[in-house]
């Protein structure tokens, strides 16, 4: 079986398919140098990222942005519970406000990594 980078994905399935469990014991060399160059081109291209977040949040606008948009989720304290809200409407509410303060968190995390941080902690819920 010839591999090309551009069909990795299909390979990757085909063997998945094929092989059961046995798949992840025994991965074919060419495959796993694919899966390797992947994952590095994966890492350059989120520190490319993390590095446009870092020079944004260093601008005067993007402070002030960004200023705006941690204090309006990850800062801002909320009460999710009203009275007349059924037990399920709570929880919608706070799954809501929850994956708006995922983007915030991650923005942050990344403007850590541009800057230089190792491995930035996640925000604890």
């Amino acid at each position: 079986m010839a591999i090309e980078e551009d069909n990795l994905d299909d390979i990757l399935r085909a063997y998945a398919n094929t092989s059961g469990w046995d798949f992840f014991s025994g991965v074919d060399p060419r495959i796993k140098k694919l899966l390797d160059i992947r994952l590095e081109e994966k890492d350059a291209d989120f520190l490319a990222i993390a590095k446009v977040w870092a020079e944004f949040a260093a601008t005067p606008g993007g402070k002030k942005a960004l200023q705006h948009l941690f204090d309006s989720t990850l800062f801002r304290v909320s009460y999710i519970v009203q009275l007349g809200l059924s037990a399920d409407q709570v929880g919608v509410a706070g799954a809501a406000r929850e994956g708006q303060n995922m983007v915030a968190d991650e923005i942050r995390r990344m403007i850590a990594v541009g800057r230089g941080v190792k491995n930035p902690k996640r925000r604890r819920t």
